[in-house]
């Protein structure tokens, strides 16, 4: 057998051995992303807050009826025009949102980050299941066992 058989059959018998089951903080990997959320109370408020408080567009007669100098509301009415006026920001909201829109609604992947009494973890979704997580500021036996 060639070395690179033998490293293919290796591989193989790995992917097939039995994993023990490993929970941390009452998750374990290839957990699904809904039983995820399911325990995540403060995860399931942030996305059902992105999916409510989306930003909206400011209408033009919005911009008027605001009490703002004459230079800046000439400038935000030419944004409302364009479409490019909302009520928050826009950017803010993506970069908070999108990360939980793929994990939880897409089932694609993505990183959530939480944390537990001063730990921070970085949960890994791929293909809509725990994949994986990195552990930040842990120590112990914690942290020999998941670090």
């Amino acid at each position: 057998m060639g070395k690179v058989s033998g490293f293919i059959l290796l591989i193989a018998a790995l992917s097939s051995a039995q994993v023990p089951d490993f929970t941390i903080k009452g998750h374990r990997i290839g957990e699904s992303a809904s039983d995820f959320l399911k325990a995540e109370a403060t995860t399931q408020a942030a996305l059902n807050d992105c999916h409510t408080n989306a930003p909206k567009p400011v209408s033009i007669e919005e911009v008027k009826r605001r009490k703002l100098s004459s230079r800046m509301t000439k400038y935000d009415i030419e944004m409302a025009r364009q479409g490019r006026l909302f009520d928050k920001d826009p950017e803010a909201y993506h970069g908070r949102c999108d990360p939980l829109f793929n994990i939880f609604d897409g089932g694609r992947g993505g990183e959530l980050s939480t944390n537990y009494s001063g730990q921070d973890i970085a949960w890994q979704f791929e293909s809509g299941k725990l994949s994986g997580l990195r552990m930040f500021g842990c120590c112990g036996r914690i942290r020999q066992r998941a670090c």
